[in-house]
């Protein structure tokens, strides 16, 4: 059976998404009508599983209906129309879920 890309990737994260329990319930918790906080900073020394778990947040929020878009900074010119474009695949969504990955 063939697989896809993002199946293959979602199975890689999975086996390296260890020791996150906590970190994930908080994050799950914020996907209703009113969460408690609009924004997350998810910070800490490279190589520790921020991109990982910012890619989870990103699956399940896509499994309760919202509609995720990863900005990867590395790959985005810093300027505001470059930050329009990558957002506009969501900018008339009803439950956007904006996830910005190595964004400094």
């Amino acid at each position: 059976m063939a697989t896809t890309l993002r199946t293959r990737l979602s199975r890689r994260d999975k086996d390296r998404l260890v020791g996150r329990d906590v970190e994930l319930a908080q994050l799950d918790r914020l996907f209703v009508e009113e969460p408690g906080a609009n924004v997350v900073l998810l910070h800490g020394p490279g190589g520790i599983g921020k991109s990982t778990l910012l890619r989870e947040v990103g699956r399940r929020g896509e499994r309760r209906g919202w509609k995720p878009a990863l900005v990867d900074g590395r790959e985005l010119h810093a300027t505001p129309e470059a930050l329009e474009a990558a957002l506009g695949p969501v900018r008339n969504e009803s439950r956007p879920l904006l996830l910005f990955d190595s964004y400094e």
